[in-house]
């Protein structure tokens, strides 16, 4: 780099302005002399930034326009030649348009626009540095007094004037001289595509940028401009598309290629462009060589240097004696046949070409060709010499790969990924409409490696270059069980795509690239020989690629769960909205799919409970409802998981990567004897104690001799009953006072509370399908609110929680309806419930057929009035028909139970056989009698003894039929179950 000559306060003679030598920091200040040179603050001013020594501002700025302009106009700007070979070959009517749009954009690709932002702040900030005398003398431009402060002032502007004229005079001819502006189009969106790629890859490709363009090693400085060459012609190609040039995923900035470039240009590594580079380009011939400092070398000194650094270089190797013999001895072979093809004129040797780093480099050929050779990296070689950790490797590709092939394919340095997206394609068109099952993979992998070979032709030789080409065919040649290995798992990966696309269709679910990837490699033992992250990183580009084609219908969005935000989740709701949608649809395909489609309708292209099919319940069989499906396990110890769609989805996102998911569904649900019922009947086969006591709640199937409703009955014969179905359960048989009995006894109460409610307002069916009664379907009733807690004020929510949570049914019957009715709502069966509680939003988003979605939009508007018409209500007609007058205690159904057993064997009750049963005394069987007078003439009349004659009790034939009727049930209870 240029030594300058610092700013020192003691030298200066006159004011001055003085700026940072970092190209790029605005810092700047003025100089004033200092009046004592011993004495005084600041002697040598530094930037208070970078902490550097500042230099005077007319030095510095014809550096920094040096370094611009060999950056703008250097020959490496004109388009590569691999780009341009490519380009002829593909899109030869654009190839002219194209150099002319990539000649036009080299200079505001290159970083034209910064240099003139800097220049003019350069400009403003050396005017503020000035005071108002010399501002005015400036102006005034009074050469008359020869005013030395003045003079340095006018000569620092003249200066930055000059050089910012300089650079405007450049950039008016390139843009008046070198561009043709009638050649200047728009390019096709194909040229587009095909030009995003190009830099994509180009992006991949570059391994290291370094951080410091200043390192002296021995070709260090070439290798960084080839870098930051790439780097530039990357802004090249976005300005030529339209884009900022300055891409976020470069982290240099302009001004550190400026700097970069001030080396370059002093050590004679740029060139300038000229008009006639531009017309060659144009014909299709090569340019000059951009460095004319190609010379013969000397032989004999060249591999002396050489030979001698590749002895040092061994020696400092950890490895046995032999392998440096072999290492010392292979090298030696290899290094004559790279001057042998240079006398021969194969290759042309440069005269700075660096030995230390080319021997390493033909160590490194050494390492990779052989077999038992120690393990060192291009990295650790290149740290040995003290070169950037990717020259070791280039150098090796550039001169010595032909002379030693590695052992193993370079999968990491050679560019094959370039391949992948263009052979993706010809496999997806291959398999596209094919029988996967029926698909062999090693027919199609050879036809690919004859292909390579030449000896086929195909169009997937138009998509890639010559070169790609050339490493397809050496990997075919040299490497045929890699060249398999690699293309077969890029085939079945493939294969396997197209299989998750059409499972994603049919749910209509994210694409997550890392799900599919972890399948591949835990289940199908397919890594395409990269580790999971790069996997991941090619499916993704593969993925990306083929949605971009003509296929794109095929593809579903991409999630980015693993890198970015889901695409999906801008909100809560709409996550929500999305994990319903894919869930319904998975659930909707298991049931067109179990049970062998018995439960499908063709006619009507839905699946129906097959239970309401033989009940003819036509309200819930026009019209499909999803969550009014359920799927009802026979066997529960097969039972792992209930099938809704919440739960589905969250199978699925167990399962995102499998593509198979849905016929492991389906087989999973088979394997489990899974059958599909609506809501209302599914509800009934539960196992609880509802089920157990069903026959007294929902009182089935009673003989014709006794009163055919149960609220017809007393409230203390209702109690009975339930008291001695209880007692008579072989469960609860024989144990007392258990705190279970009493539980089930109050929930059979409140279920009858519920049954009774129904009936009375309801007319024992549900309001809105009126094909589910409490007989049958009581279990499927539950009370739908109006309105949801959110509508609720704020205030009010927490309490109205706290209402209905609290177990209402332990109120009266009258007191249960005035809250439900303060509530607002009403009894619905659990199919009408779900249907009022659809979302009419994502109904479109669930079903294909757009019929089927008018359908459910029409029936859910249609359930949601008839619900708002049938509201809960309290009337006269709701009796407290469960409220005693007195305490229930044992010993009530204890003398029920002695009045049938004593009937068995007499027609007289009296106290003395009671006494006699029960081991009471007779005072207190009267006292019991006494108590419960009003009660026990309900069912009979009860005669006093005289004279020592016991007290009679005389059952009428109510009193006889509400024995039998509690004999019945104690013997339904205590033989059937």
């Amino acid at each position: 780099m240029k030594a300058y000559t610092n700013v020192s306060r003691k030298t200066v003679g006159e004011d001055r302005v003085a700026i940072c030598p970092n190209f790029g920091c605005e810092y700047m200040t003025r100089v004033k002399p200092l009046k004592f040179r011993f004495l005084g603050f600041g002697k040598h001013p530094k930037c208070k930034k970078h902490r550097i020594p500042l230099v005077y501002v007319d030095d510095r700025i014809g550096d920094f326009m040096d370094a611009a302009l060999a950056c703008l106009f250097d020959k490496a700007g004109l388009p590569p030649s691999e780009l341009l070979e490519d380009i002829k070959s593909k899109f030869p009517d654009e190839f002219k348009s194209f150099v002319e749009g990539w000649v036009y954009c080299i200079t505001p690709g290159r970083g034209a626009p910064i240099v003139s932002r800097y220049m003019d702040t350069i400009s403003n900030a050396y005017l503020k540095q000035l005071t108002k005398k010399q501002i005015k003398a400036f102006k005034k431009d009074d050469s008359s007094k020869p005013n030395q402060v003045n003079k340095a002032i006018m000569d620092g502007m003249d200066e930055i004037s000059l050089q910012y004229t300089r650079i405007l005079k450049h950039l008016r001819a390139h843009s008046e001289i070198l561009v043709d502006h009638q050649e200047l189009k728009s390019l096709s969106k194909n040229f587009r595509n095909f030009l995003k790629d190009w830099q994509k890859n180009i992006v991949k490709n570059i391994h290291v940028i370094m951080n410091s363009p200043e390192k002296d090693y021995e070709m260090a400085l070439e290798e960084i401009k080839y870098n930051y060459d790439q780097i530039l012609n990357i802004g090249i190609g976005r300005c030529l598309l339209g884009l900022n040039p300055e891409s976020k995923e470069i982290k240099k900035t302009a001004f550190d290629r400026f700097t970069s470039y001030h080396n370059f240009y002093n050590e004679g590594l740029t060139t300038k462009f000229t008009k006639s580079d531009i017309e060659s380009i144009k014909k299709g011939q090569k340019s000059a060589k951009l460095n004319s400092n190609v010379l013969n070398i000397n032989v004999p000194n060249f591999r002396a240097k050489i030979l001698k650094h590749i002895e040092e270089i061994v020696d400092s190797i950890k490895c046995s004696n032999n392998q440096k013999e072999i290492i010392l001895s292979k090298s030696v072979n290899i290094l004559d046949k790279h001057i042998s093809r240079a006398e021969k004129g194969e290759i042309i040797i440069q005269s700075n070409t660096g030995t230390k780093t080319n021997a390493a480099a033909i160590i490194y050929a050494v390492l990779v060709s052989n077999e038992g050779m120690p393990k060192i990296t291009g990295e650790r070689l290149s740290n040995l010499v003290g070169a950037s950790r990717s020259l070791i490797p280039t150098l090796y590709r550039k001169w010595y790969y032909d002379l030693a092939q590695r052992n193993h394919f370079d999968f990491q340095n050679v560019p094959i990924r370039e391949a992948i997206q263009p052979l993706s394609l010809f496999f997806f068109e291959l398999l596209l409409d094919k029988d996967n099952n029926k698909v062999k993979t090693s027919d199609y992998v050879l036809n690919l490696k004859r292909i390579f070979l030449g000896q086929e032709k195909e169009k997937i030789l138009e998509l890639l270059t010559e070169k790609l080409i050339k490493w397809l065919k050496i990997m075919a040649e040299n490497y045929p069980d890699t060249f398999l290995k690699y293309f077969s798992d890029l085939f079945s990966i493939i294969k396997l795509l197209i299989k998750a696309l059409e499972m994603h269709k049919i749910i209509k679910a994210d694409f997550s690239v890392p799900d599919f990837a972890r399948f591949l490699v835990d289940n199908e033992g397919i890594a395409l020989l990269a580790s999971e992250r790069t996997l991941i990183s090619i499916i993704g580009d593969v993925f990306d690629y083929l949605k971009n084609t003509k296929y794109s219908y095929l593809f579903p969005s991409r999630t980015y769960s693993q890198e970015n935000v889901q695409k999906f989740t801008s909100s809560v709701q709409m996550s929500k909205d999305r994990r319903r949608i894919v869930g319904s649809r998975i659930k909707l395909y298991l049931m067109r799919n179990i049970n062998n489609r018995k439960n499908y309708d063709t006619s009507n292209n839905m699946s129906i409970c097959l239970k309401c099919l033989k009940e003819n319940n036509f309200f819930n069989l026009s019209v499909p409802i999803i969550r009014a499906k359920e799927f009802h396990h026979q066997k529960k110890d097969l039972k792992e998981f209930s099938y809704t769609a919440e739960e589905l989805f969250k199978l699925f996102n167990k399962n995102r990567g499998n593509p198979y998911f849905l016929q492991f569904l389906v087989d999973k649900a088979k394997a489990e004897k899974v059958e599909l019922l609506c809501r209302c009947h599914h509800s009934s086969l539960k196992k609880s104690w509802f089920s157990i006591f069903q026959k007294v709640i929902c009182w089935e199937n009673i003989p014709s001799e006794f009163p055919q409703d149960i609220f017809a009955l007393p409230p203390e014969i209702i109690y009975l009953l339930i008291w001695v179905c209880v007692d008579s359960y072989q469960d609860s048989r024989g144990i007392k006072n258990n705190q279970t009995k009493i539980e089930t006894r109050l929930q059979i109460i409140q279920f009858l509370k519920k049954k009774y409610i129904i009936d009375i307002i309801y007319n024992r069916k549900c309001p809105i399908c009126k094909e589910f009664n409490t007989r049958d379907h009581l279990l499927a009733f539950s009370f739908n609110h109006r309105y949801i807690l959110k509508e609720f004020p704020l205030a009010e929510r927490e309490l109205e929680r706290k209402r209905r949570k609290k177990d209402i049914f332990n109120l009266s019957c009258s007191e249960i309806v005035k809250e439900l009715e303060r509530q607002q709502g009403a009894f619905i069966c659990a199919n009408c419930h779900m249907f009022f509680h659809t979302d009419i939003d994502i109904v479109d988003k669930i079903f294909d057929d757009q019929n089927i979605s008018k359908l459910v939009k029409k029936r859910v508007e249609k359930v949601q009035i008839e619900f708002h018409n049938n509201l809960i209500y309290s009337t006269d007609a709701i009796r407290d028909i469960f409220r005693l007058d007195f305490q229930m205690k044992r010993s009530f159904i204890d003398y029920f139970f002695t009045f049938t057993e004593i009937l068995k064997e007499s027609n007289i009750i009296n106290t003395k056989n009671i006494t006699s049963k029960l081991g009471l005394s007779s005072s207190t069987v009267l006292a019991f009698f006494s108590k419960r007078k009003d009660i026990l003439e309900k069912y009979g009349s009860i005669i006093k003894g005289k004279r020592g004659n016991p007290t009679e009790y005389h059952l009428n034939y109510y009193g006889i039929t509400i024995l039998r009727l509690i004999q019945y049930f104690k013997n339904y209870y205590y033989k059937s179950l």
